[in-house]
Protein backbone atom coordinates (compact mmCIF):
# COMPACT_ATOMS: atom_id res chain seq x y z
CA UNK A 1 0.00 0.00 0.00
CA UNK A 2 2.72 2.56 0.91
CA UNK A 3 4.95 1.48 -2.03
CA UNK A 4 1.92 1.60 -4.65
CA UNK A 5 1.30 5.36 -3.07
CA UNK A 6 4.61 6.48 -3.17
CA UNK A 7 4.77 5.40 -6.76
CA UNK A 8 1.38 7.56 -7.58
CA UNK A 9 3.19 10.56 -5.31
CA UNK A 10 6.34 10.54 -8.19
CA UNK A 11 3.64 10.02 -11.50
CA UNK A 12 4.65 6.88 -11.87
CA UNK A 13 2.56 3.70 -12.83
CA UNK A 14 2.91 1.15 -10.27
CA UNK A 15 4.11 -2.65 -11.70
CA UNK A 16 3.74 -4.97 -8.42
CA UNK A 17 5.34 -8.23 -8.43
CA UNK A 18 4.05 -11.17 -6.09
CA UNK A 19 3.86 -14.58 -4.35
CA UNK A 20 0.28 -14.58 -3.79
CA UNK A 21 -2.31 -12.91 -4.32
CA UNK A 22 -2.99 -11.09 -1.21
CA UNK A 23 -0.97 -8.46 -2.21
CA UNK A 24 -3.37 -7.52 -4.15
CA UNK A 25 -4.93 -5.84 -1.14
CA UNK A 26 -2.68 -3.47 -1.00
CA UNK A 27 -2.19 -2.46 -3.68
CA UNK A 28 -5.46 -2.17 -5.19
CA UNK A 29 -6.30 0.07 -1.65
CA UNK A 30 -3.27 2.32 -2.62
CA UNK A 31 -5.03 2.45 -6.46
CA UNK A 32 -8.39 3.37 -4.48
CA UNK A 33 -6.60 6.16 -2.07
CA UNK A 34 -5.19 8.29 -5.60
CA UNK A 35 -8.20 7.72 -7.96
CA UNK A 36 -11.32 7.23 -5.68
CA UNK A 37 -12.82 5.38 -8.49
CA UNK A 38 -11.08 2.36 -9.75
CA UNK A 39 -11.91 -0.77 -12.17
CA UNK A 40 -10.90 -4.01 -10.98
CA UNK A 41 -9.81 -6.67 -13.36
CA UNK A 42 -8.59 -10.00 -12.16
CA UNK A 43 -7.42 -12.02 -14.26
CA UNK A 44 -7.26 -15.51 -12.27
CA UNK A 45 -8.36 -19.32 -12.42
CA UNK A 46 -9.88 -18.72 -9.01
CA UNK A 47 -12.26 -15.81 -8.11
CA UNK A 48 -10.53 -14.95 -4.46
CA UNK A 49 -14.18 -13.25 -2.79
CA UNK A 50 -14.30 -15.53 -0.08
CA UNK A 51 -14.14 -14.02 2.93
CA UNK A 52 -13.74 -15.28 6.69
CA UNK A 53 -17.56 -16.40 6.98
CA UNK A 54 -17.51 -18.47 3.93
CA UNK A 55 -13.89 -19.75 3.16
CA UNK A 56 -13.11 -23.77 2.88
CA UNK A 57 -9.10 -23.25 3.00
CA UNK A 58 -9.24 -19.88 5.23
CA UNK A 59 -6.42 -18.74 3.04
CA UNK A 60 -5.91 -15.06 2.64
CA UNK A 61 -5.00 -15.06 -0.70
CA UNK A 62 -8.55 -16.47 -1.54
CA UNK A 63 -10.27 -12.98 0.22
CA UNK A 64 -8.67 -10.27 -1.75
CA UNK A 65 -10.90 -9.34 -4.37
CA UNK A 66 -13.95 -9.27 -1.77
CA UNK A 67 -12.33 -7.47 0.42
CA UNK A 68 -10.78 -4.32 -1.60
CA UNK A 69 -14.79 -4.67 -2.78
CA UNK A 70 -16.09 -4.14 0.77
CA UNK A 71 -17.34 -7.54 1.20
CA UNK A 72 -15.30 -8.57 3.76
CA UNK A 73 -13.52 -9.02 5.98
CA UNK A 74 -12.76 -5.33 6.63
CA UNK A 75 -9.60 -6.22 9.26
CA UNK A 76 -7.62 -6.80 5.69
CA UNK A 77 -7.98 -3.59 4.02
CA UNK A 78 -8.65 -1.23 7.80
CA UNK A 79 -5.00 1.01 6.09
CA UNK A 80 -7.53 2.60 3.11
CA UNK A 81 -11.20 3.28 3.57
CA UNK A 82 -12.26 3.51 0.04
CA UNK A 83 -13.52 0.61 -1.71
CA UNK A 84 -14.11 -0.59 -4.98
CA UNK A 85 -17.89 -1.28 -6.92
CA UNK A 86 -18.30 -4.83 -7.49
CA UNK A 87 -20.11 -3.54 -10.11
CA UNK A 88 -16.67 -2.52 -11.52
CA UNK A 89 -14.82 -5.40 -10.95
CA UNK A 90 -14.54 -8.30 -13.81
CA UNK A 91 -13.24 -11.73 -13.33
CA UNK A 92 -11.67 -13.39 -16.48
CA UNK A 93 -10.57 -17.32 -16.86
CA UNK A 94 -12.25 -18.39 -13.90
CA UNK A 95 -12.70 -22.28 -13.63
CA UNK A 96 -12.10 -22.91 -9.68
CA UNK A 97 -14.54 -21.63 -7.89
CA UNK A 98 -16.07 -22.98 -4.84
CA UNK A 99 -20.01 -22.81 -4.08
CA UNK A 100 -20.64 -20.34 -1.33
CA UNK A 101 -18.23 -18.35 -3.23
CA UNK A 102 -20.61 -18.31 -6.53
CA UNK A 103 -23.24 -16.63 -4.59
CA UNK A 104 -22.14 -14.21 -3.81
CA UNK A 105 -20.30 -13.30 -6.43
CA UNK A 106 -24.28 -12.79 -8.18
CA UNK A 107 -25.38 -10.97 -4.96
CA UNK A 108 -23.03 -8.78 -5.47
CA UNK A 109 -23.13 -7.87 -8.81
CA UNK A 110 -19.22 -8.96 -10.09
CA UNK A 111 -19.13 -9.70 -13.89
CA UNK A 112 -17.72 -13.50 -13.98
CA UNK A 113 -16.27 -14.59 -17.79
CA UNK A 114 -15.24 -18.33 -16.83
CA UNK A 115 -12.97 -20.30 -19.23
CA UNK A 116 -16.10 -21.66 -20.75
CA UNK A 117 -17.31 -18.05 -21.65
CA UNK A 118 -14.00 -17.40 -23.48
CA UNK A 119 -14.25 -20.59 -25.39
CA UNK A 120 -17.44 -19.76 -26.69
CA UNK A 121 -17.27 -15.75 -27.09
CA UNK A 122 -13.26 -15.24 -27.60
CA UNK A 123 -10.94 -13.63 -25.78
CA UNK A 124 -11.40 -10.60 -27.88
CA UNK A 125 -14.47 -9.96 -27.20
CA UNK A 126 -14.45 -11.12 -23.62
CA UNK A 127 -11.56 -8.36 -22.49
CA UNK A 128 -13.81 -5.33 -24.37
CA UNK A 129 -16.84 -6.51 -22.22
CA UNK A 130 -14.40 -6.54 -19.18
CA UNK A 131 -13.04 -2.87 -20.21
CA UNK A 132 -16.34 -1.63 -20.70
CA UNK A 133 -17.79 -2.65 -17.24
CA UNK A 134 -14.23 -1.66 -15.23
CA UNK A 135 -14.54 1.69 -16.98
CA UNK A 136 -17.83 2.49 -16.34
CA UNK A 137 -17.84 5.79 -14.36
CA UNK A 138 -14.34 5.43 -13.04
CA UNK A 139 -11.10 7.01 -13.57
CA UNK A 140 -9.32 4.02 -15.06
CA UNK A 141 -8.72 0.31 -14.55
CA UNK A 142 -6.35 -1.81 -12.13
CA UNK A 143 -5.17 -4.98 -13.69
CA UNK A 144 -4.45 -7.93 -11.15
CA UNK A 145 -3.12 -10.67 -12.95
CA UNK A 146 -2.73 -14.53 -11.45
CA UNK A 147 -0.29 -16.44 -13.41
CA UNK A 148 -2.39 -19.42 -12.82
CA UNK A 149 -5.10 -17.92 -14.92
CA UNK A 150 -2.93 -19.37 -17.53
CA UNK A 151 -2.95 -23.24 -18.41
CA UNK A 152 -0.25 -25.46 -16.24
CA UNK A 153 1.24 -26.39 -19.41
CA UNK A 154 1.89 -23.10 -20.28
CA UNK A 155 2.53 -20.98 -17.00
CA UNK A 156 3.83 -24.50 -14.74
CA UNK A 157 5.58 -21.87 -12.01
CA UNK A 158 2.39 -21.91 -9.92
CA UNK A 159 1.52 -22.52 -6.79
CA UNK A 160 -2.46 -23.24 -7.46
CA UNK A 161 -2.92 -24.46 -10.74
CA UNK A 162 -5.78 -25.40 -12.45
CA UNK A 163 -6.34 -27.35 -15.75
CA UNK A 164 -7.79 -25.90 -18.44
CA UNK A 165 -6.61 -22.29 -18.32
CA UNK A 166 -6.08 -19.40 -20.96
CA UNK A 167 -3.38 -19.78 -23.51
CA UNK A 168 -0.33 -17.36 -23.86
CA UNK A 169 -1.93 -16.46 -26.78
CA UNK A 170 -5.15 -15.37 -25.23
CA UNK A 171 -2.69 -13.78 -21.89
CA UNK A 172 -1.00 -11.60 -24.79
CA UNK A 173 -4.61 -10.54 -26.41
CA UNK A 174 -5.22 -9.37 -22.67
CA UNK A 175 -2.54 -7.34 -22.35
CA UNK A 176 -2.40 -6.02 -25.76
CA UNK A 177 -6.22 -5.02 -25.29
CA UNK A 178 -5.55 -3.28 -21.94
CA UNK A 179 -2.70 -1.19 -23.30
CA UNK A 180 -4.87 -0.26 -26.82
CA UNK A 181 -7.70 1.18 -24.00
CA UNK A 182 -5.21 3.57 -22.17
CA UNK A 183 -6.98 3.19 -19.11
CA UNK A 184 -4.34 1.23 -17.62
CA UNK A 185 -3.20 2.92 -14.14
CA UNK A 186 -1.44 -0.17 -12.15
CA UNK A 187 -0.55 -3.98 -12.69
CA UNK A 188 -0.37 -6.66 -10.42
CA UNK A 189 1.45 -10.10 -11.36
CA UNK A 190 1.25 -12.71 -9.24
CA UNK A 191 1.91 -16.07 -8.25
CA UNK A 192 5.23 -17.11 -10.14
CA UNK A 193 7.14 -19.40 -8.17
CA UNK A 194 10.58 -19.92 -9.21
CA UNK A 195 10.75 -23.44 -7.44
CA UNK A 196 8.07 -24.63 -9.26
CA UNK A 197 9.03 -23.74 -12.44
CA UNK A 198 10.68 -24.81 -15.57
CA UNK A 199 13.45 -23.22 -16.76
CA UNK A 200 12.02 -19.94 -16.10
CA UNK A 201 9.02 -20.32 -18.59
CA UNK A 202 6.82 -18.66 -16.39
CA UNK A 203 8.83 -15.33 -14.82
CA UNK A 204 9.81 -15.19 -18.80
CA UNK A 205 6.34 -15.27 -19.72
CA UNK A 206 5.24 -13.05 -16.99
CA UNK A 207 7.86 -10.56 -17.74
CA UNK A 208 6.87 -10.26 -21.38
CA UNK A 209 3.24 -10.08 -20.89
CA UNK A 210 3.96 -6.85 -18.36
CA UNK A 211 5.86 -5.65 -21.28
CA UNK A 212 3.20 -6.28 -23.88
CA UNK A 213 0.64 -3.85 -21.16
CA UNK A 214 3.29 -1.31 -21.72
CA UNK A 215 3.21 -1.40 -25.49
CA UNK A 216 5.75 -3.31 -26.15
CA UNK A 217 4.19 -5.55 -29.17
CA UNK A 218 2.67 -2.37 -31.11
CA UNK A 219 4.50 -1.68 -34.49
CA UNK A 220 4.03 2.16 -35.51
Amino acid sequence: YDYVNKSYQEERMPIILGGDHSIAMGSISASLTHYENVGVIWIDAHADFNDDTITPSGNIHGMPLSAVCGCGPESLVDFSQIRANPKNAVIVGARALDPLEKIKLKEKGVTVFSISDVHSLGIKEVIHKAIKIATDKTKGIHLSFDMDALDPTQAPGVGTPVYNGLTQREAFIICEEMHQSNKLIAIDVVETNPLLDKRNMTGILASELILACLGNTEYR
